[in-house]
């Protein structure tokens, strides 16, 4: 059997027995599941794209007893952040669908670094990785300057920011919907900055990620 068919199986086992393994299962989740592991497949159908199947392959691993806070596989969000940044390519696929591998669960960036990923999105995970002790608005300041790390926070905030998954509307809930709506959109100022051309004024942006 060619080596590529051995890896795509090997990789498809990994991501189709946790769906069918998880605890939690219910006609519409499994339908969800269903099209992202399709999704896997269609994607890591080209040998160039060893990076995107390992890193697939880990978070599915790493994240096998997580749920999302509407009862999910925690999968399920990495791989809906991946898809965001499909059209930015695979650098921003592995790191999208390994933004919060370092955050929730015991892997390093040096085991990153020992399995291969390269320097570049290595960096961007670690930018990606909140520390607790760091302020929020610090932390969203430093990954700012990155466009790997920018472009897959913004589409981790949407996808956290869809209301349909919303827990419920407590106060904390909408605080923390406006807090990554504020993110948001200072992520995206910087951005279109960017896209002008032009110097990205820091400074005029303070009072808009300030009030985060």
């Amino acid at each position: 059997m060619p080596l590529q068919r051995v890896k795509r199986q090997s990789a498809w086992r990994v991501v189709a027995l946790f769906c069918l393994r998880r605890k939690r299962c219910h006609a519409v989740s499994f339908v969800d599941d269903y099209m992202y592991v399709l999704l896997f497949i269609s994607m890591t159908t080209n040998p160039e794209q060893t990076y995107l199947a390992q890193a697939i392959a880990l978070a599915a691993k790493a994240f096998e007893n997580s749920y999302t806070k509407d009862g999910k596989p925690y999968i399920t969000h990495c791989l809906r952040v991946m898809d965001r940044v499909a059209d930015y390519g695979e650098a921003h696929q592995v790191v999208a669908v390994l933004h919060d591998l370092i955050e929730d669960t015991p892997y390093t960036l040096s085991q990153l670094s020992e399995l291969g990923f390269t320097d570049e999105m290595v960096a961007a995970i670690r930018l990606m990785t909140h520390d607790p002790k760091v302020p929020y608005t610090d932390y969203v300041y430093a990954l700012s300057s990155n466009t790997l790390a920018r472009h897959c926070k913004m589409a981790d905030l949407e996808d956290n920011s869809d209301i349909r998954r919303m827990k419920g509307t407590r106060k904390k809930d909408l605080d923390r919907m406006r807090k990554y709506q504020i993110a948001y959109m200072y992520l995206r100022a910087v951005e279109e900055s960017e896209q002008r051309g032009g110097f990205v004024n820091y400074g005029v942006l303070d009072g808009l990620i300030d009030k985060v």
